[in-house]
Parts: structure tokens; sequence; C-alpha cells
């Protein structure tokens, strides 16, 4: 159990005339090397706001990293130790956006692109900010905060509403592939359209290489694809440009490894673990909202789960 100890627990949310919204994590110490911490701020100022981007300036002596959302409610409206409940912080209605860590290459800054945006505020579905802060050390005697965010909002929303569309693995990965295994993702998109701005991918350390592929009518669309040894974290232009998915695509991903070793590695949130994730930032139309009130998961078994067997990627792989 990690002991948090806020030295100072000032009021640092503010509201200026140019809709800028600043918060920062207290001065906090714990007594784990390895501590996630989490806070959690109401949206009282703003009672219908559309988020544009968000700056983040970490101490990077401090910080491995910072992940940033909005939901309905969250599990708890103070500062709290987090790490067990990574991706299950809110109640309701949420959304995961934006972050920092050490491998990305935008200096902190995210900014939605032009006709997207998320949708704010005391009197919408996302009442609160929840952010996390991943401490890379043994904090002691803290008397600076460690992370600071600043909030860019606007009174006007842009075409398309922002929600975050994460591909998956759950299993285990088989021992003895020294020449390489894929791990499969793939779902059919049962929803009204949207549209895929931008992609992002994860994998640990015996991940080589991440791609994923929209599937309509026999013909496969690169989604994105790259290294995940490069270790940057950013989000990457789709090839070619935006994407509209509709309903009854397929929406397929995968990731390959190399494990040597006799035994398998297992999908997880440990260090030890293996990750193959794809992400899709993707917009909506207002209308559409009641379908996207949380991120949304398509995840499938390894390995178990192969592209042959799913309903039109039979012929394919």
């Amino acid at each position: 159990m990690v002991l948090i100890s806020c030295v100072t627990f000032l009021s640092f949310l503010q509201l200026s005339v140019s809709n800028q919204l600043i918060v920062e994590m207290p001065p906090t110490d714990t007594i784990e090397d390895e501590s996630y911490v989490c806070r959690s701020i109401p949206f009282e100022n703003i009672e219908k706001g559309y988020l544009e981007s968000i700056q983040i300036d970490v101490d990077r002596s401090r910080v491995h990293h910072v992940a940033t959302s909005v939901c309905e409610m969250p599990i708890s409206k103070e500062i709290w130790e987090c790490k067990e409940t990574q991706g299950s912080n809110c109640v309701g209605s949420s959304a995961g956006f934006g972050g920092w860590d050490r491998y990305t290459n935008d200096k902190g800054v995210f900014e939605f692109p032009d006709d997207l945006s998320l949708e704010l505020g005391s009197q919408t579905s996302m009442k609160y900010l929840v952010f996390q802060v991943h401490f890379s050390g043994k904090q002691i005697n803290q008397t600076k905060p460690a992370a600071t965010l600043t909030l860019n909002i606007s009174d006007k929303p842009r075409k398309y509403n922002f929600q975050g569309y994460l591909m998956g693995s759950r299993g285990f990965i088989p021992s003895n592939s020294p020449k390489g295994y894929y791990s499969n993702i793939a779902c059919e998109w049962k929803l009204p359209g949207v549209k895929a701005f931008r992609y992002r991918m994860h994998t640990h350390h015996a991940g080589y290489h991440v791609e994923a592929f929209l599937v309509r009518n026999g013909t496969w669309t690169l989604l994105g694809s790259g290294s995940p040894q490069a270790k940057a974290k950013n989000w990457f232009e789709i090839p070619g440009g935006n994407v509209n998915i509709r309903r009854g695509d397929i929406l397929a991903a995968r990731c390959l490894y190399i494990n040597k070793e006799k035994t398998p590695i297992y999908f997880g949130m440990g260090d030890d673990n293996e990750m193959c994730l794809f992400g899709i930032e993707i917009g909506f139309h207002d209308k559409d909202k009641q379908h996207f009130a949380q991120e949304l998961l398509c995840e499938t078994e390894s390995p178990t789960f192969q592209f042959k067997n799913f309903p039109g990627l039979l012929d394919y792989f």
C-alpha cells in the first residue's frame, strides 16, 4: 500500500478569460520506488466547453509519464494511489486523451486536429478531469508540483467530438518463437459512422512491429504501422489522410513479437508482460453521442484468435 502525503493542497484550479484551465499535482511524498498517483478535479467553473489542446509540463527527474482523461464520475474526489486502478479510474462516461512520457517528441503539447474537440463541463457527461502521474522513484520531502497541466478550452464545438478506439490482445505469446509470432486482433464496426484522424501504438520489449487496417469489401486500407522499439509515443497521421469508418467495416491489427525464451510471455500490465495496442483517434457527430460515452475496445485472445478464423478475412491471411 502506498502512503501518499500531500505537503500542500492549495486550489490550483482557475479559469481565465482566455479559457485556460491550469491544474497541478501538489507536492507528493510516496514510500515506493514506482508509484502511480491520481487526482480528480471537477469542472466547477465550466458549464460546457470544448477542449482543443493541453500543455503538460513535468519535472523529468521525477516523472515517468502522465495520463489524462475526463469522466462523468471519478472513483475518488481527491488524490489517491492508483497503480491498481489504471484504466478504471472513472464511473460512467469517460474519454482518455493526450498524455506525456519521456519518449514523446511533442514537448508536452497535445492538440486535437482542426475538426476535432472534446466536450466537457459541469452540464455535460464529462464533469471531471482525472490525471495520473507515474513517479519513477520514491518521493521524499517534495516541495514543488511534479506536473502542471494547461488546458485550452473553447466555447464553440468543432465538427466532430473525440473518443478513443483501442485494439488490444489478451492471452499470451507462445514460447520458442525466434522467427516471429503475430498476435492478431479484429472486430466488425457495428456503430454509426465516424472519422479516424490519427493513430498510436504500443508494445513492450518483445514487440517489433505493429500495423492496422480497415477492411471493406475485401479491400485493405492501411491505418498505420511502425516499430514500437523506436519508443515514440506520439499520435501519427493516418497514411493518405483521415479515413471514414462505416458500419460493417472490419478493423484489423497485428503485432509482431520475437520470443526466444522457453516460456510464454503473457499480456498484462507488468514490466515482464507484453502489450499489443493500436489506438485510433475517432470523431463522431453530436447526434450519435449516446453510442460513444466510453472508449471503445476491440480485444481478442492470443494465440487462439487468428485472422483466418474471422469472417471477411479468411482469404487474406
